[in-house]
């Protein structure tokens, strides 16, 4: 399969995560971080899962038909039952919604990627599905280089490219994003070096 990296904005969009299990519930972190809004269906509710339902979680006590799908932004199926699993992605792709099905990429329309989130920095590392523990490993050898600073030194980053892109035009603008980008980078090895 050849996968193509992209960032699906979830933010504010509704996402079907179908299980209520350990493998569903390993998934509503990232989700949350990433402002979805998220439906949980299932015929029952583990207790682990309970305790994440709230304004952001909700439990729909059923597995889902086509119309509980429609206009979502994804749909995760995540069930212990590798036929509804199954039957989910069918039913995903006929109403026009990409699905994963966790540990199933060729069921699948898009993979999870193993991430480290720092505010608005996200690193994915993925390797295409073939071995999903190494990315894992990667991605843990890989978070002690990005601490939590990254968060407000992106912030502050985007502040200063948007004052320069309001100000100046063409290569004097882009001259002066890369001085600030520079800037940013030493920050970050300055930290590194201290750290």
């Amino acid at each position: 399969m050849g996968y193509y990296p992209v960032m699906l904005d979830v933010g504010q969009r509704s996402v079907a995560l179908v299980g209520a299990n350990r493998e569903a519930l390993m998934k509503i972190e990232g989700l949350r971080a990433a402002g979805a809004e998220i439906d949980v269906f299932d015929t029952h509710l583990d207790a682990p899962m309970a305790s994440e339902i709230d304004d952001q979680v909700h439990f729909v006590p059923h597995l889902p038909h086509g119309n509980d799908l429609t206009g979502r932004a994804l749909v995760i199926a995540a069930h212990h039952d590798v036929y509804v699993n199954n039957a989910i992605a069918g039913l995903a792709r006929d109403v026009g919604v990409l699905v994963n099905v966790v540990d199933r990429p060729a069921m699948s329309d898009c993979i999870m990627v193993s991430q480290i989130r720092r505010g608005d920095l996200v690193i994915g590392v993925s390797t295409s599905a073939k071995a999903p523990g190494l990315a894992q490993r990667i991605r843990k050898a890989l978070e002690p280089l990005f601490d939590d600073d990254w968060a407000k030194r992106l912030s502050v980053f985007h502040e200063t490219r948007e004052i320069i892109r309001a100000g100046d035009q063409g290569e004097t603008r882009r001259a002066l994003i890369k001085v600030e980008e520079e800037r940013a980078i030493q920050a970050w090895q300055e930290a590194q070096r201290r750290g």
